[in-house]
């Protein structure tokens, strides 16, 4: 393996014998910042579909300290036949931490179309590769700054939350990302990335290292991209996917980067911009999630004693959120029935006439 290094970027060749017999196989590790970092190859087959998949792995495995870097890498298939251009392939931007230490392409290339022959890319079941990785400097005084300010939200295990992201030197972006926040009991990332100059990206995830249980969620995301001029068009897009705790929501090409700075348009003031997000999940096919830890017997006792009682609106076990009951006696958590006062002015359950002001908080018995 040939390795030349410039500041940040390691730049090596590696390539795959046997590739027919291939599942998966990593690269050697390599140092960027002082951090082991290896590119893995895997044969993905399904739903009649076959596909060389590549990801960018971050084998910095300290659990002793909150970590982060953001990092990514361009992937080239090198062709052994003359006048044959390379395939090409970009992971772009994302920041890996202690809880999401992989990403790439589950649809690098095609199989079929890699194998064959007569396509140049092959000889003697091997295929020839060269990578780049690029790492930034988490102490770059420099950086773009991501300030999150929730606008609303459902309770820590409800369905929905709204918040505005401002990004600060977007002129510097690689990638920022929100603090983790929790819908339907999950830990949730929106990501904000420059993809490339060319296009403004952004991403959600499940961060699922620590769930067990196989499940979907599905999941909308409403994300708007604010003018500050009054005659302008805000740009808007919905994504709409069913997620895992493998599966990511990209949107890579939200805005091109000659529009971003458009004076005309108004989405930079002050080399800052706004967004302002809706996420809503809907209750996870499978709704137990086991976290990789035992619960001791007080533990068990405790969430024995907290599932006896839900919020028939969003479904959750009342834990330690505000809850509220009306004349009619019905409790709920002191969010959702506020929202649903205010849409219909009844109970959800009996559907008596209610308003804000029948609200009573209340307190629970296992609660502080």
């Amino acid at each position: 393996m040939a390795v030349s290094i410039v500041s940040n970027t390691i730049k090596f060749n590696c390539e795959i014998s046997k590739l027919s017999e291939l599942d998966e196989q990593f690269t050697p590790q390599v140092m960027v910042h002082g951090i082991p970092w290896e590119v893995k190859f895997k044969n993905i087959r399904g739903e009649g579909e076959e596909w060389l998949a590549v990801y960018l792995s971050c084998e910095n495995k300290d659990a002793s300290r909150d970590w982060s870097y953001t990092a990514f890498a361009t992937i080239k298939v090198l062709p052994f036949e003359k006048n044959v251009e390379p395939i090409k392939g970009y992971i772009p931007p994302y920041i890996f931490g202690k809880s999401h230490r992989i990403l790439g392409m589950n649809n690098f290339t095609e199989w079929e179309w890699l194998t064959n022959v007569e396509n140049g890319f092959v000889r003697n079941d091997t295929i020839r590769m060269k990578i780049k990785i690029e790492v930034t400097d988490p102490n770059d005084k420099d950086k773009s700054i991501l300030k999150v300010d929730v606008l609303d939200k459902c309770c820590g295990l409800g369905s929905y939350i709204s918040f505005r992201m401002t990004v600060s030197n977007i002129d510097e972006l690689v990638a920022v990302g929100t603090p983790e926040f929790k819908l339907r009991g999950l830990r949730w990332k929106m990501s904000i990335y420059n993809n490339t100059s060319k296009w403004l990206g952004v991403l959600l995830e499940i961060i699922g290292d620590d769930i067990t249980d196989e499940f979907t969620c599905k999941t909308t995301a409403v994300v708007k991209l604010i003018s500050t001029k009054d005659d302008a068009k805000t740009i808007k897009r919905v994504l709409e996917d069913n997620l895992n705790q493998h599966d990511i929501m990209d949107e890579c090409k939200f805005v091109s980067w000659d529009d971003l700075f458009d004076d005309q348009k108004g989405f930079v003031r002050d080399n800052a911009t706004v967004f302002e997000v809706k996420i809503v999940a809907e209750q996870p096919d499978n709704a137990v999630h086991c976290a990789k830890k035992r619960q001791t017997a007080n533990d068990q006792n405790e969430e024995a004693k907290f599932s006896k009682l839900e919020c028939s609106i969003c479904m959750e076990a009342i834990r330690d959120q505000d809850v509220s009951s009306l004349p009619c006696t019905h409790m709920f958590c002191t969010k959702c029935i506020e929202d649903a006062i205010k849409a219909r002015k009844k109970c959800p359950i009996c559907n008596a006439a209610a308003k804000l002001t029948d609200l009573r908080l209340s307190r629970l018995p296992f609660t502080n």
